[in-house]
């Protein structure tokens, strides 16, 4: 257990500190917005793209854990979909909130520093990849909106490549994965400027979700629709994806714990940018992302503690 909290606690007090900051107005919502363009234009990429840069290719194209992690997401969102349009009866637009609400997990703020600290340097590009997957989600959701909508010009298959392919993190991984692809060495100096960058990602990610947590209290009506989709998220969707690791794709202990952990995490904060952008279920999503972050430093502990905190590959 005292592995096991070492691994938790320091993850989730960054969390916490960032939270009380936001809280006591020590810090306010510029300092949010300018730490998370941080870490979204700069930091994480820089992780990303050197991780992936030298990490083996059967790591990064490890199809098994892909195809458990995607499955995963996709059987969750379907049964969102399928409960919320049984139950509410929602619009495309906001049943694609809705169902990203409660299958998009913060693998890229939380999920890398955290599966890092859990399982070793191992898990990174696992972590990643998830990500990658993640991102995909997102502009699919974004998509499904504006077909919603009825956009003139930009048709959805449109709105998903270009959403991909202005992604600073996608492409961080796209190049990170051409650096592999072509069996060159990152040099010296670069290597060193990536890592000390890339140092900065999961400490200035944990903080900023802290930050947004704390700004985010109190701005939801139906708590009973929140606590639905929290739960999907963090009982639904790792579970769906044990499943799908140990008994379809037959992953090994430790891609079976990183692919497990990554689907336990809270919902990611991007959600709520997604949201607001299009002002569908701004007030919901939200409210989903600050319950499962509480929730998760309960949650995350218990599946860490099941998987086994200190799987190795």
């Amino acid at each position: 257990m005292g592995v096991l909290f070492s691994v938790t606690l320091p993850v989730f007090g960054l969390i916490l500190i960032g939270f009380g900051a936001g809280r006591w107005r020590v810090l306010g919502s510029e300092a949010t917005d300018g730490l998370n363009s941080f870490v979204y234009y700069f930091a994480l990429p820089a992780l990303l793209l050197h991780s992936v840069a030298k990490a083996p290719l059967a790591e990064i194209f490890n199809w098994s854990y892909l195809g458990a992690v995607a499955a995963g997401i996709a059987i969750t969102v379907a049964l969102t979909v399928i409960l919320s349009k049984t139950l509410y009866g929602d619009g495309l637009s906001v049943l694609s909130v809705r169902a990203v609400s409660a299958a998009f997990a913060n693998t890229g703020y939380v999920g890398i520093p955290l599966a890092i600290t859990a399982f070793g340097q191992a898990a990174a590009v696992p972590a990643i990849m998830a990500t990658v997957i993640n991102s995909v989600v997102i502009g699919v959701a974004a998509a499904m909106i504006e077909l919603d909508r009825r956009q003139s010009g930009v048709g959805p298959l449109a709105s998903v490549a270009r959403t991909l392919t202005t992604n600073p993190l996608v492409l961080a991984v796209v190049i990170g994965g051409g650096i592999a692809v072509s069996g060159l060495a990152v040099p010296g100096a670069l290597a060193t400027f990536l890592d000390l960058l890339g140092a900065a990602a999961g400490p200035c990610a944990l903080f900023a979700l802290g930050l947004f947590a704390a700004q985010q209290q109190g701005k939801d009506g139906k708590f009973a629709d929140t606590l639905v989709l929290s739960a999907i998220k963090l009982l639904v969707h790792p579970a769906v994806t044990w499943v799908l690791a140990t008994m379809v794709f037959d992953l090994d202990g430790f891609s079976t714990a990183v692919a497990v952990t990554m689907s336990a995490l809270p919902t990611g904060a991007l959600v709520f940018v997604l949201a607001q952008r299009y002002q569908v279920f701004v007030r919901r999503s939200s409210s989903v992302i600050l319950l499962t972050t509480a929730l998760s430093v309960v949650t995350v502990t218990v599946v860490l503690a099941l998987l086994g905190t200190v799987a190795t590959p």
